[in-house]
């Protein structure tokens, strides 16, 4: 059987797997320029965040809610949007809070930059616990390299970046409660 024939009936995900496990056994970058890759990777990834946070702008059913709370207040707007709208009241409470300075050059920008955070440190958490409670010592550096790796997967793989990772509502009602589920979680790992 020619060789080409072996890597036509090879799906396309197992030819990459095979060339990745190849260079990466037999080729191996030298350490420093392995660190040097990955700060590299993690310093554009961040120059990304922070120009996407940046440009963010209010959408959708912001105005809504940024009306509500000019009108009732960040409480009663709480009140308001857990009794007519959904049921999520720390969402609301979150979101208000962030809509009630929305004249703030800068709230979406810090607000952005915040969520990305508290998803990071996160992942963080839980998988320190994790490997703590698996007894499996791992140093910081490749802990962080890990959570931010798995942040950035995440954010690559996500659909709609925007909804997702940047609008106020989206990450209020979802993204803070997959990093609270992250952070209790991980807490359940701990030990005593």
């Amino acid at each position: 059987m020619k060789a080409s024939n072996i890597v036509m009936k090879l799906s396309y995900f197992k030819l990459i797997y095979l060339l990745l496990k190849i260079t990466i056994l037999k080729y191996r970058f030298p350490k420093f320029l392995e660190k040097i890759l990955f700060f590299s990777l993690v310093g554009l990834s961040l120059i990304l965040i922070f120009i996407l946070s940046f440009y963010n702008r209010f959408a959708v059913d912001d105005y809504f809610h940024i009306h509500n709370v000019a009108t009732n207040g960040i409480w009663e707007g709480m009140i308001k949007g857990y009794n007519n709208w959904g049921g999520r009241w720390t969402s609301y409470l979150l979101f208000n809070v962030v809509y009630f300075f929305y004249e703030s050059r800068f709230i979406l920008f810090i607000y952005s930059l915040s969520v990305i955070i508290l998803f990071i440190y996160a992942l963080h958490f839980f998988i320190k616990q994790l490997l703590l409670f698996v007894e499996k010592k791992v140093n910081k550096l490749s802990l962080f390299s890990i959570s931010f790796l798995i942040f950035l997967l995440f954010f690559l793989i996500s659909p709609e970046k925007g909804e997702i990772w940047f609008w106020v509502v989206s990450t209020a009602m979802y993204l803070n409660s997959l990093s609270i589920f992250f952070i209790l979680t991980g807490r359940m790992f701990a030990k005593k």
